[in-house]
């Protein structure tokens, strides 16, 4: 599977400033709350609420590769919006939201290859909306948070089982109930903000250790905020109350444990809240897309990319010396990392040592066998040991 949300996290950078860069319009009708998942270099977006107070149905895809958008296969079922999305094994996966009258626990899985949407098994609990959803390191989808019938938000979380086709309930969100909350993975998934019963906007956050099933406490937002578009890292726009809309733009460092003090460039829409933001990490393709979304009492059919300005410095590191980086298949120590036929650990971002091993003599090691995503490598030399992050590409 190519992940989606492992933009920007934890590499040694070179910042050369971001810019936000129009891209074509979404081909679709301007719209809130709709939703979106990556399979590839393909950003897939859908649902939501339209001009005019309509519920969608209506799928559209854009390639990054060529800046385009392109049509596909509606949803076979009725008109949502406040669904979320995932992908698991190159596929899509649709679940829940409001159809104007019930909320949903209907589940709907999307192949690219056919173009078709199949039905998958409904959760086996009350329907939902404004939920969170992401892709666990372990072939598993969750979703956590969201609104019930009665209008009070849920802590509950749920995995899904691609291959059961089942669901299976897990231990409840931490912190406050919560609706329209965000979810991002760095080098871990991360579940941000979101609003309380009375629509109270909380700033606080959460990792995911999909290995034990548990969360822990983040950095807080730097202020309080729902309704935000998430992805990679970067926390784009929200509200502050039902009525504020912001442009924002913040990115959470996943190293130092903090929010950026890195000044981002606000949205060059403008404020927006329920708008939809991907990330694709495909070298020169690679940024932060998002459109779409209500601001200032309009919505929106708008579509960015915030170019980052940013490549992997192969010769920075914090004692060694990768490349390339990222890779496929081969890193290699540079020469001049004083380092050889010594002990290397190479360590997961749940920080799980995934691999030792002992450097070989022509400083190449073999990580084709990595699950794609962020590692640390260490090596003990003279001193201390010295260390270096890495990207393992699909």
């Amino acid at each position: 599977m190519r992940t989606t949300t492992l933009l920007a996290a934890a590499l040694p950078l070179i910042a050369c400033g971001q810019t936000w860069i129009a891209q074509p319009d979404f081909p679709g009708t301007a719209r809130d709350d709709a939703t979106s998942f990556v399979i590839g270099t393909s950003i897939h977006v859908g649902t939501g609420m339209e001009v005019g107070w309509g519920l969608t149905a209506d799928w559209w895809r854009f390639e990054v590769t060529t800046g385009a958008w392109s049509s596909m296969a509606s949803l076979p079922a009725a008109p949502r919006q406040y669904c979320t999305a995932f992908t698991l094994n190159d596929k899509g996966y649709l679940f829940g939201g409001s159809d104007g009258t019930d909320l949903l626990n209907e589940l709907w899985m999307y192949d690219p290859i056919t173009d078709v949407w199949e039905q998958r098994a409904s959760l086996p609990a009350a329907g939902r909306r404004a939920c969170v959803s992401f892709s666990g390191a372990n072939g598993k989808g969750y979703i956590a948070t969201g609104l019930l019938a009665d209008g009070q938000p849920t802590s509950e979380v749920w995995c899904y089982d691609p291959e059961a086709d089942a669901w299976e309930a897990r231990a409840p969100f931490p912190g406050p109930a919560r609706h329209r909350a965000c979810a991002f993975m760095t080098q871990a998934v991360m579940v941000v903000g979101g609003a309380d019963v009375d629509d109270t906007p909380l700033s606080d956050g959460y990792r995911f250790d999909g290995f034990t099933d548990t969360w822990v406490p983040i950095a807080p937002l730097p202020e309080a905020r729902f309704w935000c578009s998430a992805s990679g890292g970067f926390v784009v726009g929200g509200s502050s109350s039902v009525t504020q809309e912001h442009a924002d733009v913040w990115y959470h460092d996943f190293l130092a444990e903090s929010w950026s003090t890195v000044e981002m460039p606000d949205l060059a829409g403008g404020p927006r809240r329920g708008g939809v933001a991907q990330g694709v990490t495909f070298l020169e393709l690679g940024g932060l897309y998002f459109g779409l979304g209500l601001g200032e009492g309009q919505r929106h059919k708008d579509w960015w990319k915030l170019d980052l300005g940013m490549s992997v410095d192969e010769h920075t590191s914090t004692g060694l010396s990768l490349s390339p980086n990222p890779t496929d298949a081969f890193l290699r120590i540079g020469t001049n990392t004083r380092i050889r036929n010594t002990m290397y650990r190479i360590i997961d971002a749940t920080g799980r040592d995934v691999r030792t091993g002992t450097i070989p003599s022509d400083r190449s090691i073999d990580v084709q066998d990595l699950a794609p995503g962020r590692y640390l490598i260490t090596a003990q030399g003279p001193g201390p040991p010295a260390q270096a992050p890495f990207i393992k590409l699909p």
